[in-house]
């Protein structure tokens, strides 16, 4: 008979995972874009992180704020599988605002565009699975 799945564990491996995948897109971009030279864009394309990350980062926040904090007594794995969706909508918008802006720089080599990628990072450090079942 096989176990049930451990949310608490999935939730970990997850953001782990989307932590992993910003870190290591803005490595790959910051060292190709080191090696080539600055390339010319619309103006429009060095903003559009800035704007894309402001309206993706209210939205992780409002749906933040949807999450529950774990009842007394309640079980980490019991609070973990209703409150997952959300946490993975939080982490998923934010992970894909920082996306964004790496790519963006990747294109670019400007570094205006990795504003929202410092600052998702940030905010993933600040919404991990050990914060978010504390809250």
């Amino acid at each position: 008979m096989s176990q049930p799945a451990r949310y608490s564990i999935i939730a970990r491996l997850v953001y782990s995972a989307l932590v992993a995948s910003v870190g290591i897109a803005t490595s790959v971009a910051l060292i190709v874009r080191g090696r080539s030279a600055p390339t010319r864009v619309p103006q429009v394309l060095l903003y559009a992180p800035l704007i894309v990350g402001a309206a993706t980062f209210a939205a992780a926040f409002a749906v933040r704020s949807r999450i529950e904090p774990p009842g007394s007594g309640m079980a980490e794995d019991a609070w973990w599988s209703q409150q997952l969706p959300r946490a993975l909508v939080v982490w998923a918008l934010i992970e894909g605002a920082s996306m964004f802006g790496a790519a963006v720089f990747l294109i670019s080599g400007a570094y205006l565009p990795l504003a929202p990628t410092v600052l998702g990072l940030l905010l993933l450090a600040l919404m991990a699975p050990a914060r978010l079942a504390e809250a």
